[in-house]
């Protein structure tokens, strides 16, 4: 009986045959399967070398398949490792068990092919609406269909001559051959999966990290569109900002040339400022003095009416004039006063400019620092494009991989197919070989049957020939006795005779005729005679 477990054995169950890589490590602790049961069909990945495993000359036939013959006890161990448990007197009498031996075939069709029993006893509905009598082939479809699963499978294990009788009334010879052939090619199913495996889990990763690294590009384009955005922004101020400083600069050089001219004016007029002031001094001090020196003279000179008329009128003109020219002095000082007031203006002016310049210079140096963050926010995303494409590179470059080792892979399949329609052609010649040996060994049956029949006619005759040759050994021995006794009583007669004792007795007559004819008793037989006779 075959007893597996609920779900079909996946093919991570094979992960227990030894691989190329783990030969190594796995030769230390034993190899769970027999390593003559490792893939003979495909490139050479076995711990056997670049020749592969070595066929035993007791296995070396007239039909050359692509998978090594297994004995009966390295079967019993494969399909244990494949959590098929089945007996050996059920392997050897595969006849009596026919649904065990349908049971491993329908597992590991389930097991390599990913079809399950299910599926294949599932009707087709609209096979058998096209069916005039449909209720006829209700069993016949889901047989058909597991009968065309299980010869593509064979086929492909290499395994041309499989037919219906082979599950119908299964041959414990064919049946070896048949196991061998599945067990060679889940081998090379479970190497090929963990090369699919590394490389899908490869192809997966980099589309992971190209998916991550999109996500990212994606983010750093929004981002750079943002900033490109309050660049524009910014861009668009610091132009207006720089017209504002360029009128502002422009001013300030005339304000300077301004404050130039004034400082220039307000120098001369301070200087004016002085020398009137010096004057308005010394006018001061003359008048005093003329005041002083008046007064004296008035005091020793009697003065006439007309005379001090004209004294007085001349004092009063010199008043006048030193009044204008205080007036005059006062209006200078007025104007350099305002000139100072305006001076001074513009050197408040020239300090707001300045505060502005210096803000000015604040918004650029902010400006700068703006350009270098975008600058290195440009650099990071160049670096991150970098990467992006070096990550679609290698994305490239496994996409490249992977579809060359698809067409290796149907390379390989293309090879083996050749190699499977050689093995048939070898099959085919093999079969006509061994139908022309089986008519030759009938041809040689028929002979050695004439032959038999011939050796026991022979045998017969010799039989025949023996029972005479025996019977005339017992007369021989019958008439050797007789002519012994009549030789014995001749003797004592005539030893009597000699004796004196008595006279010759007369010999019987049938003695007496044996003795009067000698000749026709035949001579005594010697010991080879009668061995050939026996």
């Amino acid at each position: 009986m075959v007893h597996s477990s609920a779900a079909p054995p996946s093919l991570r169950c094979f992960g227990r045959f030894p691989t190329a890589a783990a030969s190594a490590a796995a030769s230390a602790a034993g190899p769970s399967l027999p390593e003559r049961a490792m893939y003979r069909g495909g490139a050479p990945t076995t711990p056997y070398g670049s020749r592969g495993p070595v066929t035993p000359k007791s296995q070396k036939k007239s039909n050359h398949y692509s998978f090594p013959i297994l004995t009966v006890k390295e079967i019993l161990t494969c399909l244990a490792e494949l959590n098929f448990s089945i007996s050996e007197e059920e392997l050897l009498h595969c006849d009596k068990h026919v649904a065990t031996v349908r049971r491993i075939f329908e597992n590991l069709l389930e097991a390599l092919s990913g079809t399950r029993k299910e599926e294949l006893h599932m009707p087709v509905f609209t096979a058998h609406q096209n069916m005039s009598w449909s209720q006829l082939h209700e069993d016949s479809v889901p047989e058909l269909a597991f009968w065309r699963a299980l010869s593509k499978l064979m086929f492909t294990c290499g395994v041309g001559d499989f037919s219906r009788s082979d599950i119908i009334s299964p041959q414990p010879k064919r049946l070896r051959k048949q196991l061998s052939a599945l067990i060679n090619f889940v081998k090379f199913h479970e190497e090929r999966m963990e090369l699919y495996g590394r490389i899908t889990a490869a192809r997966d990763e980099y589309l992971d990290r190209l998916q991550v690294v999109t996500q990212e590009n994606q983010q750093l384009q929004t981002q750079l569109e943002d900033l490109r955005e309050e660049t524009k922004v910014q861009r668009e101020e610091i132009s207006s900002l720089d017209e504002a400083i360029a009128n502002t600069s422009k001013q300030i050089n005339e304000k300077n040339q301004e404050q130039s001219s004034l400082r220039q004016q307000c120098q001369e007029l301070k200087k004016v400022n002085a020398g009137l002031k010096e004057q308005l001094g010394e006018a001061g001090l003359e008048r005093g003095n003329a005041s002083a020196e008046i007064r004296k003279l008035q005091s020793q000179v009697v003065h006439s009416p007309e005379r001090v008329r004209r004294e007085m009128h001349e004092s009063q003109r010199a008043l006048q004039q030193e009044r204008r020219e205080g007036e005059a002095a006062e209006q200078a000082a007025l104007v350099a006063t305002t000139a100072t007031k305006v001076v001074d203006e513009a050197n408040l002016k020239v300090q707001e400019a300045l505060a502005v310049a210096e803000e000015v210079a604040e918004h650029t140096s902010k400006w700068h620092d703006t350009v270098g963050q975008i600058k290195a926010k440009e650099a990071k995303t160049a670096v991150n494009r970098k990467e992006a494409s070096e990550v679609m590179e290698t994305a490239l470059d496994v996409e490249r991989q992977n579809a060359r080792l698809q067409d290796k892979l149907q390379h390989l399949q293309a090879q083996g197919e050749s190699k499977q329609r050689a093995a048939a052609d070898l099959n085919e010649q093999g079969r006509a070989k061994l139908i022309e040996q089986q008519r030759k060994r009938r041809d040689v049956d028929s002979k050695i049957s004439d032959e038999e029949r011939a050796a026991e006619v022979l045998e017969k005759q010799i039989q025949a020939q023996h029972s005479l040759h025996e019977s005339r050994r017992q007369e021989l021995q019958g008439a050797w006795k007789a002519l012994e006794h009549s030789l014995h009583l001749h003797r004592e007669a005539m030893v009597q005779a000699m004796k004196g004792e008595a006279t010759l007795p007369t010999p019987p007559e049938e003695n007496a005729t044996t003795m009067d004819h000698p000749a026709a008793l035949p001579p005594p037989p010697t010991p080879s005679a009668t061995i050939e006779a026996c």
